[in-house]
């Protein structure tokens, strides 16, 4: 293949609710040795938490690469008021990977990913969880696809002896019989149905493995949740609400159960090549902690949706520096990165990125713009009766018994699906609606407050979560939001006391302290936020949180002291340009010359991951003084200076095109595309009134002044930036900047009319646009200086707007030398259209 990072085959592992802290300590006591030594050679990361964090959201996310507004796929249950009915794929709008790279043209097999009934006929073996579950059931429906009869009979064969094999090991998983005892043989039938699901899941491996015939293998362990839900209380802690006899009979199931499936991906592991690249994949976790149960035991139908742990991935890759600690990683990241590890190439309506190294990343060029089918649609012919429907619920522990309200469940998941759409009003309305019926749920209470918040009405907010905590009044989220309102008030003792309280009531709920830290932070009381850092970190070794403790640590000026966080960061993330800036700064003002240098060195080692400019030149300048004045090595800053000369311009030419908004940048794209060009845009923002012919942009560029690595995707492609981020651009590229240059009077014109056809409040008040006049002036001028001072690596031709309409042959003739002479000159000059030129005869009064 031309890619070296990718491969011909892809393993893949879902398993439901595994935590990894609870995989972490299994592999430590040695009762997982697989799975901790692809851990200890390879790369793991938590996942961020889809909100909100429902199974049928989570799962749906990881295996489209496509948020919930894409599929729809909120919860179990469907939002039907007669009937309770499981939901199924048929509310997805967006394909599932395997579908996706069967499509391709490869040999994709999937065997029991959730909500993939009904089972779509792919390139492969498709075989829908609802085979698991309900065998007699999908087999009178036809749920099960498979590629011919055979395959067929020979799953069925595998399933059958699964559960065979499963009762003749029951006896292994528990201590002892307890006949006749009704919750003795619930739990039993859970570890069997958890046991036969592993069986046959390796038999299916096996055989498609042992074929050779495949390129996507995924396999998905889903009664692992209702292992990890039954049998958690009963294994982390002496639970006085258990029946002893049940205690001593399952207080060694739960790992038991880990250990086997351990096991069982050991050997599977073991079939394939070393160079394949393995996923290991955790939908969402859950705290093993007896506060935690309590929570979930007492109040199932919110808490479990307010503290769903992050998941998790483990990943085999080549495109990824091995034993590497992954941050900042989505559900939707995994499967574009999966598909693109086939060297398929990447969707661009995808919400997630490619878990790649920066190397490596070159190398995935290949894109679409989607892999979606208009014409994508998918009949549900869900037959499982209500009955059925709440035993699977019960047995997953989203409900105990019939003790659920169907009317809440839907508009509540709905609500929280708006505000993850940043839809707050339609939120709004669910949750009013909600409370209509449920006036006592303190959730509901504290979400409409978050969105009244978001609305800036202060007063709703109060009223709400007032409501709220009068309610319940130890939910540490609605404490901490009501210190951060009494804080605004300028009431800083009743804000310390609300974020006191809510500290005490965090428990190891993920990211809370961390919070509160920031507040006290931002009451610049130091020394609690200080606590609370260290809190934090007692649940959680993220980079982030050592590098605040650090920073506090400065801010009481234990500078020794900070040292030690900041060597925990760069140990978990040895490229973390900040915390060996820190780091160095902290050695000068130490005057430990020599490690302060050392220091800054690594901070510089690594500035092409440095998302902030003024670190970059702060560190050049710090270790241009320590050499010079205090080590005396000035062949050190000569080396410096010719090192820096050597990595202007090092990576190519970027074709640039920029100017103030409204000055007519995007016929500028539009004429360069026509010319031969291929535009670097995500394609999010269609043509509409304001720009006719579309405006060529892409969203990650907007955010230039946080993030440059985008930059690295842009390639041969043009790509449009405002002129206010031209002064973030690297030195690392030769750039050919065409500037467009319109009179300020008619950009703001133009800006004015613009915001009126979008329904926006400043069209109606011109005043208001055209007051922004000289912060525009100075955009451009700072624009043009900044490329004019930096002649070493940027060329820039100021195109006048009024100049191009009207000549704009010559104009693209122009332009076309500019750029090299390659383009298509008669083609660009096409595109220019003078009724478009609407501002052109009025004046700013």
């Amino acid at each position: 293949m031309s890619n070296p990072y990718t491969s011909d085959k892809v393993l893949f592992f879902g398993l439901s609710n595994a935590d990894l802290t609870t995989i972490e300590a299994f592999v430590k006591k040695g009762l997982m040795p697989n799975i901790g030594s692809f851990m200890k050679a390879n790369s793991v990361g938590q996942l961020t938490v889809v909100d909100p964090p429902t199974y049928a959201n989570t799962w749906t996310t990881i295996n489209t690469g496509m948020f919930l507004h894409a599929h729809n796929l909120v919860h179990l249950t469907k939002p039907e008021e007669k009937q309770l009915t499981l939901n199924d794929s048929g509310n997805r709008k967006s394909k599932f990977y395997w579908e996706i790279i069967s499509d391709q043209g490869l040999k994709a097999h999937q065997f029991n990913a959730p909500f993939s009934y009904p089972a779509q006929k792919i390139n492969g073996n498709n075989v829908s969880d609802y085979f698991f579950q309900e065998l007699e059931v999908a087999d009178k429906e036809g749920v099960a696809r498979f590629a011919d009869e055979d395959s067929k009979d020979k799953f069925q064969q595998f399933f059958n002896s699964s559960k065979s094999e499963a009762k003749e090991l029951l006896q292994d998983f528990y201590t002892e019989e307890i006949p006749n005892h009704l919750v003795f043989k619930s739990l039993k039938k859970k570890i069997h149905t958890f046991l036969s699901e592993v069986i046959a899941l390796e038999k299916m491996a096996f055989h498609v493995i042992e074929s050779g015939d495949w390129n996507s293998l995924s396999l998905y362990y889903n009664s692992l949740a209702q292992i990890v839900f039954a049998f958690t209380p009963y294994s982390f802690h002496k639970n006085s609400s258990l029946s002893k006899q049940l205690h001593i009979c399952f207080k060694d199931t739960l790992h038991r159960c880990y250990t086997y499936l351990d096991m069982s991906f050991g050997k599977i592991l073991a079939q394939i090549d070393e160079s394949t690249p393995v996923f290991l994949v955790s939908q969402t976790g859950y705290l093993p902690f007896h506060s935690w149960i309590n929570k979930i035991k007492t109040d199932k139908a919110n808490n479990y949706y307010e503290y769903s742990l992050p998941g998790f991935v483990m990943l085999r890759s080549k495109a990824i520096e091995d034993r590497k600690r992954l941050y900042g990683l989505g559900g939707q990241d995994i499967g574009p990165t999966l598909i693109a590890l086939l060297d398929l190439p990447y969707a661009q309506n995808f919400n997630g990125s490619l878990i790649l190294e920066e190397e490596s990343a070159k190398a995935f060029t290949k894109s679409v713009a989607s892999f979606q089918d208009e014409a994508f649609e998918i009949q549900s012919n869900t037959l499982i009766t209500e009955e059925q429907v709440i035993e699977r619920l019960n047995d997953l522990n989203y409900i105990d018994g019939k003790s659920f309200s169907r009317t809440y469940w839907h508009p509540y998941l709905e609500a929280r699906k708006q505000i993850s759409m940043g839809l707050v009003d339609n939120a709004i309305s669910l949750f009013e609606k909600i409370i209509e019926e449920e006036k006592t749920n303190n959730w509901v209470h504290g979400r409409l407050a978050g969105c009244f918040l978001a609305k800036q009405d202060l007063e709703k907010t109060k009223l709400h979560l007032d409501r709220s905590l009068e309610l319940k009044q130890n939910v540490p989220e609605f404490l901490m939001l009501k210190g951060r309102l009494l804080l605004g008030d300028r009431k800083q003792r009743s804000a310390h006391k609300a974020f006191q309280e809510a500290s005490e009531n965090i428990g190891k709920i993920s990211g809370l302290h961390y919070q509160c830290a920031q507040f006290y932070a931002q009451m610049q009381i130091y020394d609690k936020a200080l606590e609370e850092i260290n809190l934090e970190i007692k649940n959680s070794k993220h980079p982030a949180f050592y590098l605040t403790k650090a920073q506090y640590l400065m801010e009481l000026k234990q500078l020794k002291k900070a040292i030690e966080p900041l060597e925990e960061v760069v140990a978990l993330q040895n490229k973390h340009v900040t915390a060996w800036y820190m780091m160095g700064d902290i050695y000068y003002k130490m005057q430990e010359w020599q490690k302060a240098a050392d220091a800054l060195e690594n901070a510089k080692i690594n500035f092409k991951y440095a998302n902030n400019k003024n670190i970059v030149s702060k560190t050049r300048q710090m270790l241009i003084e320590i050499y010079s004045r205090h080590l005396k090595q000035p062949e050190k800053v000569q080396e410096m200076a010719d090192n820096y000369k050597k990595t202007i311009a090092s990576k190519g030419v970027m074709t640039v095109v920029s100017g103030l908004p409204r000055s007519g940048t995007s016929m500028m794209m539009q004429m360069l595309v026509n010319g031969g060009m291929e535009a670097f845009t995500d394609d999010k923002r269609a043509a509409d009134e304001n720009n006719k012919k579309g405006y060529y942009e892409h969203d990650a560029i907007k955010a230039l002044g946080q993030n440059v690595q985008i930059l690295q995707q842009v390639g041969d492609k043009v790509v449009k930036i405002i002129s206010h981020l031209l002064e973030h651009l690297p030195v690392l590229y030769q750039y050919k900047i065409v500037f467009m240059d319109r009179e300020i009077d008619e950009v703001m014109n133009s800006q004015h009319k613009m915001l009126g056809r979008l329904g926006k409040e400043r069209g109606e008040d011109k005043e208001n646009s055209i007051s922004l006049t000289n912060t525009f002036e100075e955009s451009r001028r700072k624009a043009i200086s900044w490329a004019v001072s930096n002649k070493s690596y940027v060329d820039i031709l100021v195109v006048k707007y009024s100049d191009i309409i009207a000549d704009p042959i010559n104009k693209a003739k122009e332009i076309n030398a500019f750029l090299g002479g390659q383009l298509n000159e008669i083609e660009m000059a096409k595109v220019v259209d003078p009724t478009l030129y609407r501002e052109k005869s009025e004046k700013v009064n």
